[in-house]
């Protein structure tokens, strides 16, 4: 459930970063789909290739609880880097890629 609040904030104020970076339609969505881009297709090379490697050496538990360290530091990014692009988009791909 604090999952799904922090998510819901974070998606939030992205919407209000965007929409104040990007003045049409079409630029917020050129945007979103590069970054959409790098998300996936990082996700795709961790999984095939780096996953397995990542598991073994950490352990599930870990991998699993660095989820909570990826918010911290986002949201600590967020703090010194408001209302910046830049610094929502790699605090979304982080996020997301994890």
């Amino acid at each position: 459930m604090l999952l799904t609040a922090v998510n819901t904030f974070l998606y939030m104020e992205q919407a209000r970063i965007v929409k104040t970076a990007f003045a049409s339609k079409e630029e917020r969505a050129a945007a979103f789909v590069m970054i959409d881009l790098i998300i996936q297709g990082s996700s795709f090379f961790i999984q095939i290739f780096l996953t397995g490697f990542i598991a073994r050496r950490f352990s599930l538990e870990y991998l699993l609880g660095s989820l909570g360290l990826v918010l911290v530091f986002d949201f600590v990014l967020l703090i010194f880097a408001h209302p910046a692009f830049a610094a929502i988009a790699v605090m979304m791909s982080l996020r997301r890629i994890g």
